[in-house]
């Protein structure tokens, strides 16, 4: 049985959304993305499967943010 997400997409966008606008999708490394969500890397990779669909899980949510 799996177990259950330790993050919320909701909790967790923000910040890494601020890391790589700040340092870009490069500068921005799934450590420091831990640090900044308050989330272990491994937790980040289950939740979101890597470093670039988070990244895109992030511009998502901000268009969204920007249509509604």
């Amino acid at each position: 049985m799996a177990r259950p997400r330790k993050c919320e997409e909701r909790d967790v966008l923000p910040a890494a959304r601020g890391q790589f606008w700040h340092h870009g999708h490069e500068g921005t490394s799934m450590s420091a993305l831990g640090e900044a969500t308050g989330v272990a890397s491994p937790s980040l990779y289950g939740a979101f499967g890597g470093k670039h669909q988070l990244f895109l899980h992030t511009l998502d949510d901000y268009r969204a943010e920007q249509l509604a």
